[in-house]
C-alpha cells in the first residue's frame, strides 16, 4: 500500500533525477571536441581532445580553436584538425 511519505520520496527522487539529466544535457551544449584526419585517411575522425570547462561555450570554443591552430601549424604536420560543438562522435 502506498503511503504519502513513500509517494513524496518517489516524487522527490524523480525531481532530483530530472535536474541531474537537464544539467548533463546543458554541459553537452558547452563542449567542443577536436578531431584529426590524415592525408592517408581523410575520412578518419580521430578524437584528439574534448574541451568542457565550466566557463561556458565561448571559452571552450576558443580553447579548441587555439589548440587546433597550434596542432595545424606544427612543422611537418600532414594532418587536418577541426573543432565541432558537442561531445565526441564517431561519425
Amino acid at each position: 500500500m502506498w503511503t504519502m511519505e513513500g509517494m513524496e520520496m518517489k516524487s522527490m527522487l524523480a525531481v532530483v533525477a530530472t535536474c541531474l539529466l537537464l544539467t548533463a544535457c546543458g554541459r553537452n551544449e558547452n563542449r567542443y571536441t577536436l578531431y584529426q584526419a590524415t592525408v592517408m585517411n581523410p575520412n578518419l575522425r580521430k578524437h584528439v581532445a574534448t574541451f568542457d570547462a565550466g566557463d561556458g561555450k565561448d571559452y571552450n570554443a576558443l580553447n579548441c580553436r587555439s589548440t587546433q591552430y597550434l596542432y595545424q601549424r606544427q612543422a611537418g604536420a600532414d594532418a587536418r584538425f577541426w573543432c565541432e560543438s558537442g561531445p565526441y562522435r564517431k561519425s
